[in-house]
């Protein structure tokens, strides 16, 4: 319901002083309020189109996750994702290490 309906609600019948700070109270430390609330984020920026490249390999994204705990069997503990953004193929590329030379082995 949140604070501004359950202090209207309250306020129809009761008034103490302190009231609308009692109910904010209550309302935080509800869970079941917690719970059912609805979340709006409002620092959300505009949608905007990425431009696609004219050709394959023009542009390449790469993140690297990790490090991943516990490693994988082989000691992998991290994972280079890479996304032509032409194509919008997608690898993912397990790493032992995030070095620039461990990397580079991989080319």
């Amino acid at each position: 319901m949140g604070p501004k309906k359950t202090l209207e609600l309250i306020k129809y019948f009761f008034f103490w002083a302190g009231l609308r700070t009692d109910v904010k109270k209550f309302c935080e430390s509800c869970k079941e309020c917690q719970l059912t609330r609805s979340v709006r984020i409002n620092d959300r920026s505009k949608i905007t189109p990425v431009a696609r490249p004219e050709l394959p390999f023009q542009v390449v994204k790469l993140d690297l996750i990790g490090p991943i705990d516990p490693p994988s069997s082989k000691g992998y503990k991290y994972i280079l994702c890479l996304v032509n953004q032409h194509t919008r193929w997608g690898e993912a590329v397990p790493l032992t290490s995030c070095s620039a030379k461990g990397t580079c082995k991989l080319c």
